[in-house]
């Protein structure tokens, strides 16, 4: 590292006589004022402490500030000052932009809440009424006393599908279908009960077919067909006047598995046995393979209109077999029915 030395200012010598012009001299006139020397360059001062500082000199060797004009001198009281001045103008900016920015918004709002005179003002239209509430109370439902039903007749059992029709043939045990049904029917209640409505399914002549499956001697059927009949006549079954069970009865084919839930037909034979099978696939000779026994009703005498309702929710089932058991007449074993209709 070099030391820097202060330099001392050369001491002058001793001041050398400028000789006199010889001209002056050998005259004897008086010597002329010798010329001034040009005086010596000012040496620099330093600005803090005044101490003498020579030509190129940087820094002070007293106090260490920096020369005029060099790099290292301390910044003046101007440069804050301006520096004061432009961030005392940027916050006025601002305050001022501010203001203007609330001033139009409350200005705005103003105008919008109170329109000038002359301006159409947008009807209000009222909100509708709200609907009255009925002040009179829905009558009580009327309580319908359910009908009994009779109690079966357990003296003589006459409907037994084990009944022998003939001498080589007799009719055997049906063997239950399992219920397999799904209920797809809407119960709809009805002013002063509970009554299900259900929809009649579609029955063409087609479907219907006489159900003989013991071919019993000297029996007479009518048309299928005549079951869909409004009015006599209607199909019906004759057998020989002999004491034995008629054996014999109407197949209804309903084109798919259907839930049945009710059964109606007009008779003109009140009272007689009456027993309803049905399965759900296949189509058995006997009614031993497969069918299942899904009502067995008991018909009153002299009730020509009947209604057999199913247990629970019904029961799936692709056809249908009424099969007459006993005659309501034993001079006359016959069986009839009209008006047939398949509810579900």
């Amino acid at each position: 590292m070099k030391t820097l030395l202060r330099k001392r200012p050369p001491t002058p010598d001793a001041e050398t006589p400028t000789p006199e012009p010889p001209s002056a001299q050998a005259n004897g006139a008086p010597p002329a004022p010798a010329p001034e020397p040009a005086p010596a360059p000012a040496a620099g001062t330093c600005q803090s402490c005044g101490a003498a500082m020579v030509a190129g000199q940087d820094w002070c060797l007293e106090c260490g500030t920096a020369a005029p004009g060099r790099l290292g001198q301390r910044p003046g009281w101007r440069l804050g000052a301006l520096v004061l001045a432009l961030t005392l103008l940027l916050v006025g900016g601002a305050s001022v932009a501010g203001y203007a920015a609330v001033t139009g918004d409350a200005e705005r709002q103003t105008a919008a809440q109170n329109p000038e005179p002359g301006t159409p003002v947008p009807a209000q239209v009222p909100a509708p009424p709200a609907p009255e509430r009925p002040t009179s109370e829905p009558p009580e439902p009327v309580a319908v006393e359910p009908t009994p039903t009779p109690a079966p007749d357990t003296t003589t059992d006459l409907t037994s599908p084990d009944t022998t029709v003939d001498d080589s043939a007799t009719i055997d045990p049906v063997t239950p279908l399992p219920d397999t049904s799904t209920d797809t029917t809407t119960d709809t209640d009805t002013t002063g009960g509970t009554e299900a409505e259900f929809t009649a399914f579609t029955i063409k002549d087609d479907d219907l077919e006489v159900y003989d499956p013991y071919k019993r001697a000297g029996a007479e059927f009518g048309d299928p067909a005549d079951a869909l009949n409004a009015s006599d006549p209607f199909f019906d079954v004759t057998v020989p006047a002999d004491n034995e069970p008629i054996g014999a009865g109407l197949k209804v084919d309903l084109g798919a598995v259907r839930d049945v839930r009710e059964i109606t037909f007009r008779t003109t034979t009140p009272g007689m046995g009456l027993q309803v099978y049905g399965i759900a696939k296949g189509d058995p000779a006997g009614l031993k393979s497969g069918w299942r026994l899904i009502a067995e009703p008991e018909l009153v005498a002299g009730e020509r209109d009947v209604t057999i309702t199913l247990d629970g929710d019904g029961t799936s089932a692709r056809r249908l077999v009424l099969f007459f058991t006993t005659p309501s007449n034993a001079d006359d074993p016959r069986a009839s029915i009209g008006r047939l209709k398949v509810l579900g």
